[in-house]
């Protein structure tokens, strides 16, 4: 595990500044003098916060949507939220893929996964090396010294895609919760994902997880106290998302792929995050950069007109691309750098509930 940073919100050199985060190549980019004065909903500032116009990319509808970066914790967030969000999240996004692993493929992965938590197993060994999965190895690595019984939860999961994972690994008190599913999901006859929210979830956890999801909830702070509130004392929070401190925000402006206009509200920076965790009673312990070469080629397609569910996109039909294998291997290993220097377009980052037992 990489520990980059103090526990408490502080300076830290992987976020840009904030008054040179607004996107400086947008044709759309606003004066801030020219602005009203707006209230950053992280921390409160009241500034001229510069803006931005973004366009809604991910599946072409066009919409247009305001951003401002808060000139003192540099979180880039989305001005007004729609009313509803329906027409946002097709019946094809991403988080409500369902769950493909089966057969052979199955127990591999099964085995990998457990081998990055546990740190048990030659096979799993052999299969991590050849295929890695940074999310396992990030947990395995933190010692949160899991056991197969521990009480997992996922925040905003989908399908469970990611829970299905850990259950396959063995860990059999991992589930899912998500509020926009269809309706519950069982694996092997068992609940895999609840319909519902975090705050309607029974019982204390030992790990919550909001993967790709806390940016995706209007109001930040409830959302860390509500994982605060249901964790065991020195629980632990996993909170992976995108950042707007990262070189592809810089290079490609409102065409950055996970700006994600108007899905994501909030687009952290390291020091905005940590405050966020800081306000609901964490301590952050560490981060680690995991992002890939999607921050370039879903970056650049946009910048070519092309949606990611168009014909001619990398993810839906590689071969029709504008990309060649080459063209991949250069965005990860590009990625890969960043990464290692803290400046990648996302980051897991972990949180540790602050003990209500005063220290001896």
């Amino acid at each position: 595990m990489t520990e980059r940073f103090e526990s408490r919100p502080s300076e830290n050199r992987t976020a840009q500044n904030p008054r040179e985060s607004a996107d400086p190549r947008s044709a759309n980019a606003v004066s801030a003098s020219s602005l009203e004065p707006r209230v950053c909903r992280v921390c409160r500032a009241e500034d001229h916060h510069p803006t931005v116009e973004a366009i809604e990319k991910m599946y072409g509808i066009g919409s247009t949507h305001r951003y401002f970066t808060c000139q003192k914790c540099g979180c880039l967030q989305i001005e007004h939220m729609p009313e509803s969000m329906a027409e946002y999240y097709d019946s094809g996004y991403y988080s409500f893929s369902p769950p493909v692993e089966q057969g052979w493929r199955r127990h591999a992965v099964a085995l990998r996964n457990r081998f990055a938590v546990l740190r048990k197993g030659a096979l799993g060994r052999l299969l991590f090396r050849l295929q890695p999965n940074p999310m396992f190895d990030f947990l395995g690595v933190a010692r949160f010294d899991l056991k197969m019984d521990s009480k997992i939860l996922d925040v905003g999961c989908g399908s469970g895609g990611l829970i299905q994972a850990f259950r396959l690994a063995g860990f059999r008190g991992a589930q899912g919760v998500d509020p926009f599913v269809d309706s519950d999901i069982h694996l092997d006859g068992a609940p895999l994902v609840t319909r519902g929210t975090l705050e309607q979830m029974p019982g204390i956890f030992d790990v919550i997880m909001f993967h790709h999801s806390l940016e995706h909830m209007p109001d930040q702070r409830a959302a860390m106290e509500m994982a605060n509130e249901k964790l065991r004392d020195r629980g632990w929070c996993v909170v992976r998302i995108p950042l707007s401190s990262s070189l592809a925000w810089e290079r490609y402006g409102t065409d950055w792929v996970q700006l994600d206009a108007p899905r994501h509200f909030y687009l952290h920076t390291p020091y905005s995050i940590q405050m966020v965790g800081d306000q609901a009673s964490f301590d952050c312990l560490g981060v680690e950069f995991d992002s890939t070469a999607f921050q370039f080629w879903g970056s650049e397609q946009y910048e070519r007109g092309v949606s990611l569910v168009d014909k001619s996109s990398y993810a839906v039909a590689p071969a029709l691309s504008a990309f060649t294998e080459a063209d991949i291997q250069r965005f990860e290993a590009e990625s890969k750098a960043l990464n290692a220097n803290g400046r990648g377009d996302q980051a897991i980052f972990l949180f540790q509930k602050r003990s209500s037992q005063p220290r001896p």
